[in-house]
């Protein structure tokens, strides 16, 4: 759908094949491309982002909380040990000893949680995430190269040499795909 920007003929003209006979104006499809344009930048800009996988200095600050967390547990287990002990001399109350069991348990979650986090870190991307990041430019491309032969039609060609016996439309009325703006006798 556009509006006719411009007729090149005039009833009565003789044309030969190929020659330009309208051009079609379609402000909404241009807006669309230039859209469609910027979605396909930003989908290859998030597949190098997958590609180059997690930053190299989030991967070492995970790192480091993953070896604080790891100390913290090994700190918690020997402080655990410790009580165990004087608790089994009856040197500790059994609140003090849910208390260093509590702190001992919480210490080992922190820690599978920040190695696992850094383990995921270090692996970059999943596959599905390599997938999903290539469909993505794959659609947005699809959407581009649609509408660019959108716009490519946007110029009319004459199909065969002959006369334009009438034409149906004006410049700056509105044209749907498949609509008749001229017919155009063979000679």
């Amino acid at each position: 759908m556009g509006r006719i920007d411009r007729l090149h003929v005039r009833e009565g003209d003789i044309v030969g094949k190929g020659d330009t006979l309208v051009t079609i104006s379609s402000p909404e499809i241009e807006a669309q491309l230039t859209s469609a344009s910027a979605m396909e930048s930003i989908a290859q800009y998030q597949n190098r982002k997958v590609d180059s996988g997690t930053r190299r200095e989030i991967v070492k600050s995970l790192k480091e909380a993953y070896l604080a967390a790891k100390a913290n547990y090994e700190l918690a287990e020997k402080s655990y040990k410790r009580s165990r002990q004087l608790f089994e001399d009856s040197i500790v109350t059994p609140q003090k000893m849910d208390e260093v069991e509590a702190l001992l348990k919480n210490a080992e979650a922190a820690e599978k949680a920040a190695k696992y986090q850094y383990e995921m870190a270090e692996a970059g991307a999943q596959q599905e995430d390599k997938a999903s990041s290539l469909a993505m430019i794959k659609a947005a491309k699809g959407n581009v190269i649609g509408l660019e032969s959108l716009l490519a039609d946007s110029r009319l060609v004459s199909p065969d040499g002959g006369q334009v016996s009438s034409i149906f439309l004006s410049e700056g009325e509105l044209v749907m795909p498949g609509s008749a703006i001229m017919e155009i006798i063979n000679t």
